[in-house]
């Protein structure tokens, strides 16, 4: 029978947590049905003015007896200390539990007080004629009882509500380190997850496709725990040490964001692998797939904003509740000291949200937040990290450690999809340099005319051109998507420092200032140095006038893409080609024809700053004579943006001396 019994009193003794949340509530529902009782006697036993002060002290007394072992209870569930053993929801369930006591106290004040008719200053004549003033003598140990002012029994009401509620206490105070254990546990199983998407060998499309897909599965997973762990803040602290609870929630989710970051450096990393030939051939698939990368990377972004902003939110409602209950505190205390009968001080009703506030004022708050609502510096800090104050704005991060690895992660897939996008033209340029026909002799038998007018464009060209033309259609599927473009142009801000890496390898080649990221960045668009260029012929695109918001954005989208591809294939080249070791009048013929060629190419895909002028340069420096070449040089001052280096770099591999 014993067995029977306790099977039956709790069902979840596996998990003591669930136990204690599914116990609590209803032994709650029977205190509040005791009290409900003990009013109806009190009334009838020591009148309508003793009545709610009987009902304080009943109170009390439930919860006197049982406050240690409640305690107890608690720590057994989750230590106060932050150490977690048994269930990994521990914490929840303490947070749940509180819920339930405010929900509890809130009911409970209705039931105490009756403040409208209990604003004389003792006991009415007629119930001591009945009696009952003898009644309430006894309550006080046999000394002559006095009705308590309705300020009186509320400050005795609320202190009751403290101790009820003071075995949480230390769950309020220690509420960072708590909440960084809790949450740790579950974003280190999410950090797992992420690691074992990338982890396998990427050795067909649909192993990339299905590693991008368990990523943008896992990419928002956090977040909606980071907005439970904001729900837990307010509830445990009301808003009390903002700073101290915000930074545990960002770090948990800066680490997510960068745990996803890291992934598709690893994703690229495989994928590009020279173990699987996944990316010889081109398959417009390929880099569909690789696009929805930057979805996953739009959908962090809105999720961080969103948080931000409800978050944001949220804090101006506590700062206005906490200032609320602190400046109800003092007109209180001023109350208590006038011996204010008045009942108009005392609220008809709490609510658990104000129980909540009162709770967390008295455990968290500091003696300079019960001065005044205007002096608080809790309040006050509430107030900037909203953006409610002139020293607070609206752009203020609340989550600075997620935005610096949300910027991360933009770039990484950013990275990833350039890398997928530009792997085809990588390979076939990669050996550009040391191809023999640069330093291939003339036949004894060939003529200048006839022999530049049969060269072709050499097959490792036509490759990168190919690449590109095919590149526009690959493109143009995702875009058509309005939602998915919405996503990913949200994350193409700065898309072009992807290239920038190639640039600085040009500049190193020839002998510009590499390290210069401002300098980088000029020779690489290019419009620094049309005034040096030879035959620059600039392509000017007109907009199509009729074109919808959404086609204008689409062919935004694509051309963004095709600009960087054709950025850093350009930089490759002449990277490439200034580390040519020997050019003959042949590879003269071959280089000017190579780089036209390409030059023709970027000009059909109409992307506004392409050709890149250096192109168009160099194509012309192969084909001019020694002696003209020379003089163009031993005659032109320093530039300053390595026009000058370039032409001499041309001309040592032609042999042309420039002494």
């Amino acid at each position: 029978g014993t067995g029977k019994g306790k099977s039956r009193s709790e069902p979840n003794a596996s998990d003591p947590g669930k136990a204690f949340g599914d116990w609590l509530p209803t032994w709650y529902e029977a205190v509040l049905l005791l009290l409900s009782e003990e009013r109806r006697r009190a009334h009838a036993v020591f009148g309508t003015d003793l009545a709610p002060e009987v009902m304080v002290k009943v109170l009390n007394e439930c919860f006197r007896p049982i406050l240690s072992s409640f305690k107890n209870r608690l720590e057994a569930i989750c230590p106060a200390d932050g150490v977690s053993r048994g269930s990994d929801q521990s914490f929840e369930c303490i947070c749940r539990a509180y819920e339930s006591t405010l929900q509890f106290l809130s009911v409970a004040y209705e039931q105490m007080v009756d403040f409208e008719s209990n604003s004389s200053s003792g006991v009415s004549s007629d119930d001591k004629a009945q009696g009952h003033g003898g009644d309430a003598a006894d309550i006080e140990g046999g000394a002559p009882s006095r009705t308590k002012t309705p300020v009186q029994l509320h400050v005795m009401a609320r202190s009751i509500f403290i101790s009820v509620a003071s075995p949480f206490s230390l769950y309020q105070n220690n509420f960072a380190k708590l909440e960084a254990h809790h949450s740790g546990m579950t974003a280190r199983i999410v950090s797992s997850d992420i690691h074992n998407a990338v982890s396998g060998r990427i050795l067909a499309l649909s192993n990339m496709q299905e590693s991008a897909e368990r990523l943008a599965g896992l990419a928002p997973f956090m977040f909606p725990l980071a907005q439970g762990a904001i729900s837990r803040f307010e509830s445990l602290t009301s808003g009390f040490w903002a700073a101290t609870g915000l930074d545990t929630i960002d770090t948990v989710l800066s680490k997510h964001i960068g745990d996803l970051s890291i992934s598709f450096h690893t994703l690229s990393t495989n994928v590009l692998s020279d173990d699987n030939n996944l990316t010889d051939n081109f398959d417009e698939q390929q880099i569909q797939c690789a696009l929805e990368v930057l979805k996953i990377a739009g959908i962090v972004k809105r999720n961080l904003i969103s948080i931000e902003e409800k978050t944001k939110d949220r804090l101006r409602v506590l700062a206005g509740r906490m200032g609320a209950t602190i400046d109800q505190e003092n007109a209180l205390i001023e109350g208590l000291s006038q011996r204010t009968k008045s009942a108009d001080l005392v609220p008809d009703a709490l609510s658990a949200v104000e129980i909540e506030t009162i709770l967390a004022t008295t455990v968290c708050g500091g003696d300079e937040d019960r001065e005044s609502s205007k002096n608080s510096p809790s309040v006050q800090v509430l107030q900037k990290l909203s953006g409610s104050t002139q020293n607070g704005g609206s752009d203020d991060l609340l989550f600075p450690k997620s935005a610096d690895s949300l910027k991360r992660l933009v770039n990484s897939c950013q990275t990833f999809v350039f890398d997928i996008s530009s792997a085809i033209p990588f390979k076939h340029l990669k050996d550009m340099s040391s191809l023999p026909t640069w330093g291939q002799e003339e036949s004894m038998w060939s003529t200048t005319t006839s022999d530049s007018y049969g060269t072709l464009p050499q097959a490792y060209i036509t490759q990168v051109g190919e690449h590109m033309l095919a590149l526009v259609q690959a493109l143009e599927p995702f875009a058509s998507d309005k939602e998915g473009l919405q996503l990913a142009s949200s994350v193409m801000q700065d898309v072009g420092h992807v290239s920038d890496k190639l640039w600085r390898k040009f500049a190193h080649a020839i002998n510009a200032e590499s390290d210069d990221s401002e300098f980088v960045s000029m020779i690489r668009q290019g419009d620094v140095v049309k005034d040096f260029i030879l035959n620059f012929t600039e392509n000017r695109f007109d907009e199509d006038e009729e074109d919808d918001e959404f086609d204008s954005a689409a062919q935004v989208f694509c051309n963004q893409w095709l600009d960087v591809v054709c950025s850093a294939v350009t930089g490759v080249m002449l990277e490439q080609t200034m580390r040519v070791k020997k050019l003959t009048r042949k590879g003269c013929d071959h280089l000017s024809v190579d780089f036209n060629y390409i030059v023709n190419v970027l000009t059909a895909l109409g992307v506004s700053g392409h050709p890149h002028p250096l192109l168009m340069h160099i194509a012309e420096l192969a084909r001019m004579s020694s002696e003209d070449l020379q003089t163009r040089i031993l005659e032109s001052a320093d530039d300053g943006f390595g026009i000058r280096n370039t032409e001499a770099r041309i001309a040592l591999m032609r042999g042309i001396p420039l002494n």
